[in-house]
């Protein structure tokens, strides 16, 4: 075993302080984009999912077929002439006016210019033809698989277009009918409408007599198979305290129809004003808000428009979609609620699913944008996007963002905010579009190329990824068998955590070390990668890496900086406080072929003050526990690891609570061992079986996948079991 001297330390130290550049390959699972949140911030590295950078996943598969719509032709349904909403196999789907399945990816305000930048563009490159650049705008989205214009787009340049018929592209219409029902009482805010107190005028009787005026001039759109739906308003404040804002309109006019309205639901349900200080009361008054929003909207639409879907006011406050009241009311009265879901640069697939199960329906994505740091001119000040360094990177946060929507099966689409720039030369524009690279392309109508390639690349594989994420897949977690880190001297390896720290004093230096045992695992698996969860952030824009260990004879307890073993080549680096996913294809590989002992190394890159910990598997919290996580398609865990040995399930499928029979074919041993997992790769049983029959007694199973993996010295076979 080898050990560092003090003078080896230092140039270690020295020589991993020192500043280089990686190139990254998209495709890895490693893979990350530096962003920012304001011009004036610091760049920071986060985890960037990729097309091609998705475990298992078939990049070169044939792509599947789309129709004028961008809808799938290989799954159809009841058509209706009309876009609508199905709920099919678990996961939410756009259904086409001819009844195909689709997925809607959109482009917001498809419409000319208006500053004197873009004007003179305009004539320039279309001259006075609204023809010309509706054309070439079509073909542009067509290309790069965008099929709807979303909010602010030029409906009429859209509906008026002579190829419209053969050429279609669907469009949304943004009613804004609480704004103008409240013009004159409103004020402009960056992005939309403020109200007096952050309290809408939804409970004046007023509000639903404008609504009903408004819907009439739907009535002409009914037979209109283009339009994707309506827009009921932009981004309204539903604030969890809006019973406290609404109580407060009462000191203007003790008259006022909403302060009177609140007043009257707290009696109703047995509250008084002293109440509103309890959240869970003020929880319950914004559902009350939503119910009748929503309900006073739909009526409107669904009497005089029924044929085209209600998509709701683009919900923006992030506290109003995990208000479960909230959202049970809306999803009573929408047939698909938008968000603009800004603030978060991977899309939370679990709190996604939440949102749609409270709504009972699906949602949609209306606002995200990213900005890029290389368009001259355009300081990026304004919007709430990301800022990442070029246009490359935008598309690669484009992928990101729209593959975990994707994956949690309520989302329908999403809607890039926006097709051109930003033009600086328009004045008094509002104040969150003045300056920012938000379109895919420029002032002068020219595409932003490296953007659009990987937005085109995701796209077109739209369907495809779907049936991948669709595919039912078998997760195995592996423990370390052994972890433990030092500080200087000190040894840790009893610890509930694992820190890691770089610092030139080498009695506070931390570096990690886990050993796993891959003894049981097939030599087949795709994918296998580390995860790490943090359990104490260590200090902002600080690197770490992990390192493949050969040496595996360390000990948990004895283990320190004097006899560490060192790190014989680098697995990857992160450079973020959050929780860890890290490849791990090569070093597991070759472990699996090698001496089944996988020893990993965790250490700083860049010197902190603050150490990072993570959870050790001697965490009382097991969702803290470090793990490796294998990951195989259902498709492809019915492989044989060696030739001859063969085993046969009857019945398959099996009912429940019954028994089934495993008949080993071929490959016999006297002792074989059975292992049943379920699709999260909890282990359910072990049996060792002595003979060529065997007949097993099922545990208490839900209907479901399942495997069972049979196994013996010399030979392993996973086969799926399904339980109805």
């Amino acid at each position: 075993m080898k050990s560092i001297s003090h003078f080896s330390y230092i140039l270690t130290f020295l020589l991993t302080h020192a500043i280089f550049i990686l190139a990254q390959d998209e495709c890895s699972a490693n893979f990350s984009v530096e962003s920012k949140k304001s011009p004036t911030s610091s760049y920071i590295s986060y985890p960037t999912r990729t097309v091609c950078s998705l475990p298992l996943f078939d990049n070169n598969a044939p792509t599947i077929q789309t129709n004028i719509y961008g809808s799938r032709t290989d799954k159809q349904t009841t058509a209706t002439g009309y876009y609508y909403t199905k709920q099919i196999n678990g996961r939410w789907w756009i259904v086409d006016p001819n009844g195909y399945l689709s997925i809607c990816r959109a482009v917001n305000a498809v419409s000319r210019g208006t500053g004197a930048t873009s004007n003179q563009n305009y004539a320039t490159k279309f001259g006075s033809s609204t023809t010309n650049w509706m054309n070439a705008t079509k073909e542009l989205l067509f290309d790069n698989g965008f099929y709807c214009a979303g909010a602010w787009s030029s409906t009429g340049d859209i509906k008026n277009n002579p190829n419209q018929t053969a050429r279609p592209l669907a469009y949304t219409i943004i009613l804004n009918w609480m704004s103008g029902y409240g013009a004159g009482r409103t004020h402009q805010q960056s992005g939309h409408m403020g109200y007096p107190e952050d309290a809408i005028f939804v409970f004046e009787q007023g509000f639903t007599a404008y609504c009903e005026t408004r819907a009439q001039e739907l009535a002409a759109n009914k037979i209109n198979k283009n339009i994707f739906g309506y827009f009921t308003d932009n981004e309204l404040p539903f604030y969890n305290k809006s019973l406290n804002k609404f109580l407060r309109l009462g000191k203007t006019s003790s008259t006022d129809e909403n302060y009177l309205a609140t007043l009257k639901w707290l009696s109703d349900n047995g509250y008084t004003p002293a109440d509103t200080v309890n959240s869970e009361i003020q929880k319950k008054f914004l559902g009350y808000v939503a119910e009748t929003y929503f309900s006073i909207t739909n009526n409107a639409l669904e009497k005089y428009d029924p044929n085209h879907m209600n998509l709701g006011s683009r919900v923006n406050i992030a506290e109003a979609r995990e208000n479960q009241y909230f959202m049970q009311a809306a999803g009573k009265h929408v047939d698909i609620l938008a968000v603009n879901y800004y603030g978060v640069w991977t899309p939370n697939i679990s709190g996604n699913i939440a949102w749609g199960k409270n709504l009972g329906k699906p949602f949609m994505v209306t606002e995200f944008y990213t900005k890029g740091d290389d368009v001259p001119g355009l300081a990026n000040s304004s919007g709430a996007g990301w800022i990442v360094k070029n246009q490359t990177d935008r598309g690669y946060a484009y992928q990101n963002y729209t593959l975990a929507l994707l994956e949690s099966k309520y989302c329908v689409g999403w809607h890039w905010f926006k097709y051109m720039d930003n033009d600086p030369t328009i004045a008094n524009a509002e104040p969150s579009n003045t300056d920012a690279n938000k379109g895919i392309v420029n002032t002068a109508y020219q595409p932003y190329t490296a953007l659009l390639d990987k937005m085109k690349e995701l796209n077109l594989k739209v369907y495809n990824i779907i049936d991948y994420f669709d595919i039912p897949k078998k997760t195995t977690k592996i423990y370390p068998e052994a972890d433990a880190y030092f500080k200087g001297a000190e040894n840790h390896g009893a610890d509930d955590r694992l820190g890691i720290k770089l610092t030139t004093d080498v009695n506070t230096h931390r570096e990690a070390f886990l050993r796993f045992d891959l003894s049981d695992v097939n030599t087949t698996v795709g994918n296998a990668t580390l995860k790490l969860f943090n359990v104490r952030h260590g200090d902002s824009n600080v690197t770490y890496k992990a390192e493949f260990v050969s040496d595996d004879s360390w000990t948990e307890r004895s283990i320190i900086r004097a006899n560490n073993p060192v790190g014989e080549y680098e697995i990857g680096r992160w450079t973020h406080n959050g929780d860890v996913s890290m490849n791990l294809q090569q070093a597991f590989s070759e472990t699996v072929q090698g001496d089944k002992k996988l020893s990993i190394k965790l250490s700083g890159v860049t010197a902190t003050v603050s150490q990072l910990e993570v959870g050790s598997r001697e965490n009382s919290d097991e969702n803290l526990r470090p793990y490796i996580e294998i990951i195989e398609n259902v498709t492809s865990v019915n492989k044989v690891n060696s030739i001859g040995f063969h085993f046969s399930v009857t019945p398959n499928p099996a009912k429940k609570n019954t028994n089934i029979s495993i008949r080993i074919v071929d490959g016999c041993e006297s002792e074989n061992r059975l292992v049943m997992n379920d699709l999260s790769g909890r282990i359910l049983f072990v049996k060792q079986l002595s003979s060529a029959l065997s007949t097993i007694s099922l545990p208490e199973l839900n209907e479901g996948v399942y495997f069972l993996t049979l196994s013996n010295t010399s030979n392993s076979v996973t086969k799926q079991l399904m339980v109805i």
